[in-house]
């Protein structure tokens, strides 16, 4: 997330949307309550797939955005399936 967020500070239109859903991802992978439902046996397989599901659209996006090929339609749906952070900024995630 950081080496992509340093390569496109300039990101607008479509790429911008398409790297602030990467973050959003990002953060949603990565979110607390996923280890914890998964230790402590909790609805460790939903906890399981969410952090499968974030991670395979970080990487679908991922490769999406760095050939220039956004799927306008299929980002439009996981931002709509997935709207929380509706303000998160990608440029939070470049190493300064």
């Amino acid at each position: 997330m950081s080496r992509i967020a340093q390569e496109r500070p300039r990101a607008e239109g479509l790429t911008l949307r398409g790297l602030n859903q990467l973050a959003r991802e990002l953060v949603l992978a990565t979110a607390s309550d996923w280890p914890f439902m998964i230790s402590m046996g909790t609805r460790a397989a939903y906890a399981e797939s969410r952090v499968r599901t974030h991670i395979n659209r970080f990487n679908r996006l991922l490769g999406q955005i760095e050939e220039g090929t956004i799927d306008t339609d299929w980002l439009s749906r996981i931002e709509a399936c997935d709207n929380i952070f509706p303000y998160i900024d990608f440029h939070d995630f470049a190493s300064r």
